[in-house]
C-alpha cells in the first residue's frame, strides 16, 4: 500500500481510531497501533504491547545478513547472482502466495545439479 492510500484511509476513518491510553511501559516494550485492512473494510484496533529489540543485532539477524554475500553448502559457494540466475526471474509476480510457491518449486527439483 502506498503512502497516499494510507493517508487517505487515516483521514477517512480518523474518528474511529481509538484514543491512546496513558500508561508507562518498562524498557524493551512498545505500544504499536494495529490496523487490519480487508477488501471491504478498515478495522482500527487498539495498540498492542510488543517486545521490541529495535537496534539490537541478534545472531539470527547476522545469519540472514551473511546470506546476502552468498550461501556455502559444503565446498559449493553460491553467490546471490548465481542463485537468481538458477531460480529464474520472478519480479513480475505480484501475488505473495504465488511468488512463494514458485520459489518452493525451484527448491523442489529432483534433478541433480
Amino acid at each position: 500500500m502506498n503512502q497516499k492510500v494510507a493517508d487517505r484511509a487515516v483521514q477517512k476513518y480518523a474518528r474511529q481510531i481509538p484514543t491512546p491510553v496513558a500508561i508507562s511501559l518498562s524498557d524493551g516494550l512498545a505500544l504499536v497501533p494495529r490496523v487490519q485492512i480487508t477488501p471491504s473494510k478498515v478495522y482500527f484496533c487498539g495498540p498492542e504491547c510488543i517486545i521490541c529489540k529495535w537496534g539490537e543485532r541478534t545472531s539470527i539477524y547476522d545469519r540472514i545478513l551473511s546470506t546476502l554475500n552468498g550461501i556455502v553448502i559444503g565446498e559449493l559457494t553460491l553467490l546471490q547472482q548465481d542463485i537468481r540466475e538458477w531460480m529464474g526471474d520472478f519480479h513480475q509476480i505480484g501475488n505473495v502466495a504465488k511468488y512463494a510457491a514458485r520459489l518452493g518449486l525451484s527448491f523442489g527439483s529432483s534433478e541433480k545439479l
